[in-house]
């Protein structure tokens, strides 16, 4: 006896950007599915998507990202406008260009997988 095949009649739009087209077809193929079949059974799995927890580091790395950047914007108005800096106002910029790099290269870190114990160690 032949099973009958389900008709579908629902239609979904998508909009994605071309990497994640690129990503999604290239996956599809992989699995030797058209897109529509792949983000389909993908889509259907009935898995939740786990939760992604955000290390306390990320949040603190950012934070302080976010206050070394308006320091710079508001420093680069200044400059722009004919602003000169006295010797307090440049040991001030170093300080947070230190800072910046230090926090970007905890940033790359983290990016790669790493922990707050990699970068304390």
């Amino acid at each position: 006896m032949r099973e009958t095949k389900e008709v579908r009649t629902h239609t979904f739009s998508l909009r994605l950007s071309d990497a994640e087209y690129a990503v999604l077809s290239m996956r599809a193929r992989a699995a030797g599915h058209d897109l529509a079949a792949y983000i389909r059974t993908v889509a259907l799995r009935n898995e939740a998507p786990k939760e992604r927890k955000i290390p306390a580091i990320n949040y603190q790395t950012w934070g302080r990202l976010g206050k070394l950047t308006q320091v710079l914007e508001s420093l680069q108005e200044y400059l722009a406008r004919g602003g000169v800096l006295d010797a307090e106002q440049q040991g001030e910029l170093v300080g947070v260009l230190g800072a910046l790099q230090e926090d970007q290269g905890h940033l790359r870190v983290l990016l790669l997988g790493g922990t707050a114990e990699d970068i304390a160690g």
